[in-house]
């Protein structure tokens, strides 16, 4: 008689769309919060590191003006900051993880486009040479003017190392997984993708502002590239287009910044490239 019980079923997971970088598993407000988690890092994160620091080495941080110049004009403040940098990206990035992957039951690559998508090494050295060609030309217009980072890379030969160390291996990555990745991917799928252009552009844009604030020029530039970045996302499908020419370009600023003292031995730099690389 127990045989005529109905038995209670295994509930049914609902079927997921199949799995694609233009049609993300998360939308557009956890886009926005995984971006503010980012920015908060950073400041939250260096903050950290930089207050003991500042303690150890007998700054008064109820000065704001000494903190203030501890922070900018000390070598050992800005490198304090630095350093907080990169425990800020290792959070940014287990963040995305999680978001991208949905705990690890998805695939990361699979999820936000891994693959080279037709684009070949010449395309990479065209873009790059094409955005010097563009900064030259700025550089040419427009004096240049101290700001957030000049200062930094002037402030001692072991900050701007680091800083091209983050600017190299952690910055390009981070960042598009971020703005080209998640913000840009769950804008498209909800907006269309004049919008989701738009918004990943910008708000990369608005966050280098600190940095440039001084520098209008350095800012239009960089709201170039990201709207290059940003359209190479689009096109392609896939997020590592992005990432290469990303890391390519911060390469050879970097890689300009060190080499300045050497080539102004050698070489006649124009005021346009040695105005953009100070």
């Amino acid at each position: 008689m127990f045989s005529d019980i109905p038995k209670a079923s295994a509930p049914v997971e609902p079927v997921l769309p199949a799995l694609s970088p233009d049609s993300p598993r998360w939308n557009w407000g956890i886009a926005l919060l995984v971006w503010g988690a980012s920015v908060g890092a950073i400041l939250f994160i260096r903050l950290m590191v930089f207050l003991p620091a500042a303690f150890y080495f007998g700054v008064d941080l109820g000065d704001n003006q000494a903190s203030a110049d501890f922070a900018t004009n000390d070598p050992r403040g800005v490198i304090a900051q630095l350093v907080g940098t990169i425990p800020a990206h290792i959070a940014t990035l287990i963040l995305a993880f999680v978001i991208v992957t949905r705990f690890g039951k998805d695939k990361f690559r699979d999820a936000l486009g891994w693959s080279g998508a037709g684009v070949k090494t010449w395309h990479y050295i065209a873009m790059t040479l094409g955005f010097w060609v563009l900064a030259i030309a700025i550089f040419s217009i427009f004096p240049e003017q101290e700001d957030n980072i000049t200062r930094t890379i002037r402030s001692s030969r072991t900050a701007l190392y680091l800083l091209s160390a983050i600017a190299v291996l952690s910055a390009p990555i981070v960042e598009e997984v971020v703005y080209r990745g998640i913000v840009y991917s769950a804008f498209l799928k909800r907006f269309g993708m004049p919008i989701a252009i738009a918004v990943a552009a910008t708000l990369f844009t608005l966050v280098h502002v600190p940095q440039y604030f001084e520098n209008p020029a350095k800012i239009a530039l960089l709201l170039g590239l990201s709207l290059v970045l940003t359209l190479l996302r689009a096109g392609t499908g896939s997020l590592w287009p992005p990432v290469v020419l990303h890391t390519l370009i911060n390469f050879s600023q970097t890689a300009l910044l060190i080499a300045e003292p050497y080539l102004k031995s050698f070489l006649n730099i124009p005021d346009a490239v040695n105005g953009f690389l100070k």
